[in-house]
């Protein structure tokens, strides 16, 4: 087998060794986390007041891997919105 054989405890320190050093750069880089964040939220706004009425968008041309998903998506979606916002209008 290429690489190796894989057990349970390998895969278990891997993604240990992952959650770490994940959680060592946040630790370390937080400003520059928390910026990142800033920065992508800013964006989201500024897209949605560029498209006022449209909330979420999901593409359904041709760069849709799954347009079958995409659509019970956005019905889920639609749906979990109309119990929201119908149970605070009541």
């Amino acid at each position: 087998m290429p690489g190796g054989i894989w057990r349970l405890r390998d895969i278990m320190d891997y993604e240990l060794i992952i959650s770490n050093a994940t959680l060592e750069v946040h630790l370390t880089r937080r400003e520059d986390f928390l910026r990142g964040v800033g920065d992508h939220g800013d964006g989201a706004v500024k897209q949605g007041h560029s498209r006022p009425g449209q909330y979420w968008m999901i593409n359904t041309d041709s760069t849709q891997n799954d347009p079958v998903v995409a659509t019970r998506l956005a019905y889920l979606m639609r749906d979990i919105m109309w119990r929201f916002i119908g149970s605070h209008t009541e």
